[in-house]
């Protein structure tokens, strides 16, 4: 996925850092979820 192909303001390291983030907030709410 490229969402941000052709944001040359967006390095690809941010780019990764955004991911991981993104990663980790839906992996913490599913274990909230699973935490019921």
């Amino acid at each position: 996925m490229h969402m941000f192909e052709g944001d040359w303001s967006l390095s690809k390291q941010d780019a990764e850092q955004m991911e991981k983030r993104l990663v980790a907030a839906l992996s913490k709410s599913q274990r909230d979820l699973l935490d019921l």
